[in-house]
């Protein structure tokens, strides 16, 4: 979209693939890096395509092994509104409302609440009103 941030571009584009697709992505990228290299051993331009390939694919392994895991599980707001709430209880004012179909980052499980960050707040959710994307 006009005006949208490179990085949240990228962001976007890494989120709309599955974690397969994103091993066969960097295997595919390490294969071609790997191609140039070994075939570009004595011409120039070669070396250099093998290179550029071979950044991009360096960073996606990086994403793959270091920095998927630390990051939270998303969660879907499937009740048809959601108030967060500052604490895990009944009957505070809500700090934020969600409608269905919400995309939320799931901080923490309980038996009945989920501590979720959505829009740079944290809050907490009844854990019937969003469902865990594992």
């Amino acid at each position: 979209a006009e005006g949208e941030p490179f990085l949240q571009a990228l962001a976007a584009l890494r989120d709309s693939l599955t974690g397969r697709e994103r091993i066969i992505l960097a295997a595919v990228l390490h294969a071609l890096a790997a191609g140039f290299l070994v075939l570009g051993w004595r011409r120039f331009a070669l070396r250099v395509c093998g290179f550029v390939v071979l950044v991009p694919a360096a960073l996606l392994a990086f994403e793959l092994l270091w920095l998927a895991p630390r990051r939270p599980p998303r969660g879907v707001v499937v009740a048809e509104r959601a108030e967060v709430t500052a604490e895990p209880r009944a009957g505070l004012e809500a700090v934020a409302k969600l409608r269905r179909g919400a995309d939320v980052a799931v901080l923490g499980e309980g038996p009945t609440w989920l501590r979720v960050r959505v829009g740079g707040r944290e809050g907490y959710v009844p854990a019937d009103a969003v469902e865990v994307v594992r």
